[in-house]
């Protein structure tokens, strides 16, 4: 039978589903292990605790929401926007931490395009940081790529990484896993 799972080039899928999965594993014990590996190398100041009240979003498209809502966004938020709104692959927040990931796992973009990509998601900080009234030990910024490329303004980490950090929580043969150590074995 055809592994239309195993096929699929849309990004989202790994975006919204597969990595949102891993880090959620276990009472997010891949995020546990994510940020031990940040950690490890200075990224980071402290771990969010398992028991913290950790949210975990893709696609999040926060302007429009808090607006749904009626939620004011301090305009002082919006310094640093670059033209239109813009949705990060996946926002993780917690009480100490607030973690934005932007996610290519099939790339055809130069590293100028995704500078540029990074540089407007930077105003989310600012919004969630200014609408919560909060400051964060842990801030940064992702981006996800299928190798190690040299961007401004955030940490490039690979998915053969993320892979390898995953696999130290979640057992082999867990779907999610498997699903990424296929696309990397496709790349």
């Amino acid at each position: 039978m055809i592994r239309f799972d195993d096929l699929t080039r849309e990004e989202r899928y790994y975006s919204a589903t597969i990595l949102p999965y891993l880090f959620a594993y276990n009472n997010f014990s891949g995020l546990s292990a994510f940020e031990q590996e940040l950690l490890s190398n200075n990224l980071i100041s402290i771990k969010s605790s398992i028991n913290e009240n950790i949210q975990l979003i893709s696609e999040v498209y926060i302007e429009r929401d808090l607006s749904y809502y009626k939620i004011e966004i301090p305009s002082s938020a919006f310094e640093k926007k670059m033209g239109k709104q813009v949705k990060p692959d996946i926002l993780i927040l917690s009480n100490e931490s607030l973690y934005i990931f932007e996610c290519k796992v099939f790339m055809n973009e130069s590293e100028f395009s995704l500078h540029q990509q990074i540089l407007k998601q930077k105003y989310i900080f600012d919004i969630i940081e200014k609408t919560l009234k909060h400051s964060f030990l842990n801030k940064l910024h992702f981006l996800i790529l299928p190798y190690e490329f040299d961007i401004p303004d955030c940490v490039v980490i690979s998915l053969f990484k993320i892979y390898e950090v995953m696999e130290s929580v979640v057992p082999k043969n867990n779907y999610f896993l498997q699903r990424l150590e296929r696309a990397l074995i496709r790349l």
